[in-house]
């Protein structure tokens, strides 16, 4: 091993001294499911001496060949007896991870927005993963990624996003200037659309009535007066919010009942005008600009962001009502000619069938009668029309006015009255979304509570903990979920709504339910995915980079107290990167404050898996991870600074000098002497024992703590 191993993560220095934080026992390693026996590829990875094992099938749907492609589905009901019978010989624990391809709880998907098939799909894809471990692992852990839905790296915190002064953080520079909020139809699931921060409409600028409000239109009596459309559309949402049924209880009398407060979005507003023109005068706003004026009347960023939107709606809106009020009124007129057309006509006929003068006559006598001058019925060559003729030809014409009229102004109301109705289904991302996880931790963790009663009735050999749905911080460019506040929230939600569920439908009680509920939805805390949104954090002015990593690890260790003070942790993953991308280097030999989570973690009394995720590039079987893992916790057979050379003490448990178990360590390392930092290259595997020919295992166990197989 290099010389310069040493220091690149300051927690090496302290690894051993004192107590170990965590035991070898209880920090295992993951393994990717890949075509073949899953139980041999189980042995190689308890051979190299893991406690604990998270096994994941990282494909999706109907198994396959290959990584990605295997399922949980491909091990059989024979495989998993073996899984749970070796790992029970050997002592050792077995969780599960869901596949990575089960990317959310939401159903978000980035190709076609939300879907409950897709969610449904997801739901069944970790529900084999439960399955898995209630018939061959022992419980605990599910792991599950969670990127519920896109949403801005860099904005206010009261707005989806971090920036409190102290820690800051931007996808990009001026991240504020053009990030966009998302909303969604919450019936279908649809994006319906994007508001973006820069975004700039024009709207009428209303007159003020003196008192500081705008004015709107009154009646004769000083009442106001209300747009019929809006009117309509406030009474619709009344009968849906207060379930009444059309009928139940008439329109006039729901509008009756209601306040003029709950009227005023029906009220006419009076646009502002230029006197000399006549025309209506406007301005332009962006969404920042809009959003200051209405934090400033206390609404929130939902709020807002719904606000703007209807704002942009209203002059489609107004559109469609103005052509459809125009062409309404050309449909009145329209039927009020073919009247007219059709008395001409029936009078003109009557005083034919009765005249007894010549034609000329008759049609003189009749335009007289209807007081239209000779000269406008008079044809080129100056001969009176056929009133027959012309009455009818006037009710034709007045019939295709009254069709174009009524189908224009039907359609423009219609439009009017769909662009309503997406304003008042139109939810912001988040609350869809969350909504959606939120019945998906519910539906998952009744189904985790009920396969873990089954697998503690069927499977008595074997200790089964409370399965549990670990939600996973998954990249921060994921969206919603990879922040720790996030998946604090999201995980404190599940809970909420998972309680009152079992109170409800299952009678138990308020204490019970909220222990059960807590036990089954945890998080997974990835040591790595955290570490990457140092890429993302704000070097203040003129700050050096060392003091920008400092205020970093600062952030960093804050959030890992907070999520573990507050009991939320459930699954460690343990890997190391340089704050750029998921490198999966080995826990020491990146910039995460490994050591300062496992002290973190130790202060709060976790006891729970911890799973080393890094350095699989290094060693023959990738197993420089784990025991760098083990180093870092201060439980490995090896110590800094016992290597050849330099004696590490007396508290070197297994010091080359005189340590008893030293000799384990070289069939990891390499022996003394190399020529490499003291150890030479060549790289040996610990030697095993048959049953039969091992010790007991109650008079002698192996350093790493697990029974020899």
């Amino acid at each position: 091993m290099a010389d310069g191993y040493y220091g690149i993560d300051e927690g090496f220095e302290n690894a051993n001294k004192g107590d170990p934080l965590f035991s070898v026992k209880q920090i295992g390693t993951t393994h990717a499911i890949t075509e073949g026996n899953a139980l041999t590829q189980l042995k190689a990875e308890i051979f190299r001496g893991a406690g604990n094992i998270e096994m994941s099938a990282n494909g999706y749907g109907r198994p396959g060949q290959g990584l990605g492609k295997m399922t949980f589905e491909a091990i059989d009901p024979l495989q998993r007896q073996a899984i749970a019978e070796l790992a029970r010989i050997n002592e050792v624990n077995i969780t599960t991870h869901a596949t990575f391809q089960a990317g959310n709880l939401s159903g978000f998907n980035p190709q076609s927005g939300f879907s409950q098939q897709y969610r449904k799909s997801n739901i069944d894809e970790i529900k084999k993963a439960i399955d898995f471990s209630a018939e061959a692992a022992n419980g605990g852990s599910v792991v599950v990624h969670t990127g519920e839905f896109p949403r801005p790296i860099g904005v206010d915190k009261s707005e989806g996003g971090y920036k409190n002064g102290k820690y800051e953080f931007e996808s990009f520079a001026d991240e504020e200037k053009e990030a966009q909020f998302y909303l969604v139809n919450e019936k279908t699931g649809d994006i319906i659309k994007s508001v973006k921060s820069n975004e700039v409409i024009v709207r009428p600028i209303y007159r003020d009535d003196g008192n500081g409000q705008e004015e709107i239109l009154r009646d004769e009596n000083n009442r106001p007066m209300y747009d019929d459309v809006f009117r309509e559309d406030i009474i619709i949402r009344y009968r849906q919010k207060h379930q009444i049924p059309e009928n139940e209880k008439d329109d006039n009398a729901i509008w009756q009942s209601l306040s003029e407060d709950q009227r005023k979005e029906a009220h006419i507003k009076i646009f502002d005008y230029d006197p000399q023109t006549g025309n209506i005068k406007t301005e332009p706003i962006t969404f920042e600009e809009y959003k200051e004026e209405e934090y400033a009347k206390g609404k929130d960023l939902k709020g807002v962001i719904k606000g703007f939107f209807k704002e942009q709606m209203q002059g489609q809106i107004q559109n469609a009502l103005g052509s459809a009020r125009q062409f309404e009124q050309e449909y009145k007129r329209g039927l009020d000619e073919i009247k007219e057309a059709k008395e001409s006509y029936q009078a003109a006929k009557k005083l034919k069938d009765n005249w007894n003068g010549t034609d000329q006559q008759w049609r003189e006598s009749v335009f007289t009668q209807m007081n239209i001058p000779l000269s406008k019925v008079k044809n080129a060559n100056g001969e009176l029309a056929d009133p027959l003729e012309l009455f009818s030809d006037q009710a034709r014409q007045a019939e295709r006015k009254v069709l174009y009229g009524r189908e224009t102004g039907i359609s423009g109301r219609k439009q009017a009255k769909e662009l309503l109705r997406q304003i008042n289904e139109a939810q912001t991302i988040d609350e869809y979304a969350i909504k959606n996880s939120i019945n998906t931790m519910v539906e998952l963790g009744k189904y985790a509570i009920k396969q873990t009663e089954s697998a503690r009735h069927d499977r008595k050999h074997d200790t089964i903990k409370q399965i549990a749905l670990t939600l996973e911080n998954i990249f921060p460019e994921n969206g919603y979920g990879s922040h720790p506040e996030e998946l604090a929230e999201l995980v404190k939600k599940g809970r909420k709504a998972l309680r009152e569920n079992l109170v409800e439908a299952e009678g138990m009680s308020n204490s019970e339910a909220k222990e059960l509920a807590d036990d089954t939805l945890k998080i997974t805390l990835d040591t790595g995915h955290l570490n990457i949104w140092r890429k993302y954090f704000k070097a203040k002015e003129g700050e050096s980079k060392a003091k920008t990593d400092k205020r970093f690890k600062e952030w960093y260790t804050q959030q890992v107290d907070k999520l573990a003070e507050e009991g939320l942790i459930g699954n460690m993953h343990i890997a190391d990167n340089l704050g750029w991308d998921d490198a999966h280097l080995a826990a020491g030999t990146g910039n995460a404050p490994v050591r300062e989570v496992m002290e973190i973690l130790k202060k709060h009394g976790y006891d729970d898996v911890v799973t080393s995720e890094g350095g699989f590039d290094r060693g023959p079987s990738g197993e420089f991870g784990l025991q760098s893992t083990w180093h870092m916790a201060g439980a490995t057979a090896f110590k800094a600074g016992s290597y050849a050379g330099q004696p590490g003490g007396d508290e070197a448990w297994l010091n080359p000098n005189g340590g008893a178990l030293y000799n384990v360590m070289e069939g990891y390392h390499g022996a003394p002497g190399g020529d490499q930092g003291g150890y030479s290259t060549q790289i040996q595997k610990p030697n095993f024992v048959f049953k039969g020919y091992a010790p007991d295992s109650e008079d002698w166990r192996p350093w790493s703590g697990s029974g020899m197989e």
